[in-house]
């Protein structure tokens, strides 16, 4: 017999992977079952009778789940009418749903699969290890060829320990929770498949499958409150495990990891890199766009401050810099900046934020937006999300002046030092200072001095062009 089993599938980009992967699996490997553990498959937290249809109609034969399985609303009615959704067996005695069942695989055989939850940095259930010997008194009667344990927990130790105590007594025990895939994939001494914890089905460019910026501020910050974060919803990767069983006994004869797609996924062919390549694509023409978008607004919005011509207007010149240097086409420098001067054009306000971040930090957010009440509840959320408070219109202004700078290449200069600084001093400047700028890699040699020229935001930077015809340095 050949069993598949995949690690927690976690939200959106969880679900899209094993949509996207599973078959690719079946294709190569043929299970005769295949076992998923589903508990974050609902945004990350629970799972849903929907999503269950869902998964099964991919190829899965039974959903396992652990501590966050009654986390979605009707899941407690559901889980009595489907047998192929499991529940940890050692939960509270009543509790709806079941822990444990014997099926019937395509080949025909019997496997046991039982779901039990750790107790160690978990949420009080009984005693797991009291309560796998009840279960297996239960099974053993009914002589299943193959018996398969997801044991739902959180410490290393405890589910080595769990493995060890099982070894040569079911097929396999595989550890899930923790959402990273181990490097332990064996078979026990006494014929037992073993592997730590078989990772999840989701996106690992995040913090266990939640957006990391969330995981960051709260440990950066010691943020004790709770709060919900939300899936990372970027390219998933498929991790599982598939087991060999024994003809002759229970025991298995091979285990091999699974990792497929995504950040850390391994290629079973050619059209899976290609797939790979082309969730790339995406992910990179996702975040252009976003930024081609970003900068037409910014040029459409400087235009219609000041003047459309960037040599008469400084922010229109910086944001056409800005775009030349991410490639931005021509034609849509073009286009923004008539699009300015369109009656029927959005009109994005500039809007400024003042508030505390982490230890009292003053912070002010510029933003450009078509929506004010949308930004302000955006902003609020961020500063709350990272330990910080938005504050009242003025409350950290105070403690803020607003400057630009001018920098020039000392070489391009055919006046002194004393001169130029003279000069920027007499065309409004407030500070002059001369810095060195070194090469990457080569800390004891220097590529090129400049000057870096602050001044208020109301003295334009054009009065401090063209000394001499040099022109500031990009």
């Amino acid at each position: 017999m050949r069993i598949v089993f995949l690690g927690d599938i976690v939200g959106r980009s969880g679900r899209q992977v094993v949509k996207d992967y599973l078959p690719e699996v079946i294709e190569k490997y043929k299970p005769d079952f295949i076992i998923a553990n589903g508990e974050n498959a609902a945004g990350g937290f629970g799972i849903t009778e929907e999503i269950c249809k869902d998964l099964y109609s991919y190829g899965i034969d039974v959903i396992t789940t652990g501590n966050h399985v009654w986390d979605q609303k009707g899941i407690t009615e559901y889980i009595d009418k489907d047998p192929n959704l499991l529940k940890p067996y050692n939960f509270a005695e009543g509790s709806p749903g079941l822990g444990f069942n014997i099926y019937e695989t395509k080949n025909k055989s019997k496997i046991a699969v039982i779901n039990i939850m750790g107790n160690l940095f978990m949420r009080s259930c009984d005693n797991a290890f009291f309560k796998i010997e009840e279960v297996l008194g239960h099974i053993d009667k009914q002589k299943p060829n193959s018996i398969f344990l997801d044991f739902h927990a959180e410490a290393t130790s405890e589910k080595m320990a769990m493995g060890h105590h099982l070894d040569g007594r079911v097929t396999a025990v595989i550890g899930t929770h923790t959402h990273v895939p181990t490097s332990d994939t064996m078979i026990l001494e006494n014929g037992t498949a073993y592997q730590t914890d078989a990772g999840m089905c989701g996106d690992y460019n995040s913090v266990i499958g939640t957006e990391k910026e969330g995981f960051v501020g709260k440990f950066a910050t010691q943020d004790n409150k709770k709060v919900r974060l939300k899936p990372a919803m970027g390219e998933g990767t498929l991790c599982g495990v598939v087991i060999d069983t024994n003809t002759e006994n229970i025991l298995a004869n091979r285990i091999e990891q699974i990792k497929l797609g995504g950040q850390i996924g391994l290629w079973m062919a050619g059209h899976s890199k290609f797939k790979n390549i082309m969730y790339r694509k995406g992910a990179q023409d996702k975040k252009r766009a976003s930024l081609f978008s970003k900068i037409s607004k910014e040029i459409t919005v400087a235009a219609k401050l000041g003047a459309p011509d960037p040599e008469q207007n400084a922010r229109l010149r910086s944001a056409i810099q800005l775009a030349k240097a991410n490639s931005f086409p021509k034609d849509n420098i073009e286009r923004a900046i008539k699009k300015s001067s369109e009656k029927d054009h959005i009109n994005y306000d500039q809007m400024r934020y003042e508030g505390f971040g982490p230890g009292g930090t003053s912070i002010i957010v510029e933003a450009l937006t078509d929506n004010k009440n949308r930004t302000a509840s955006n902003v609020r959320t961020a500063f709350q999300k990272f330990g910080g408070s938005l504050g009242e219109t003025g409350s950290v202004s105070h403690a803020f002046s607003h400057y630009g700078y001018v920098r020039y290449d000392k070489e391009s200069l055919e006046v002194s030092e004393e001169e130029f600084f003279n000069k920027a001093i007499d065309s409004g400047a407030d500070d002059c200072l001369l810095m060195k700028i070194f090469l990457r890699g080569y800390v004891n040699q220097m590529s090129y001095q400049i000057f870096i020229i602050f001044f208020k935001k109301k003295l334009e930077s054009q009065m401090l062009r063209g000394f001499n015809g040099s022109q500031p340095v990009k």
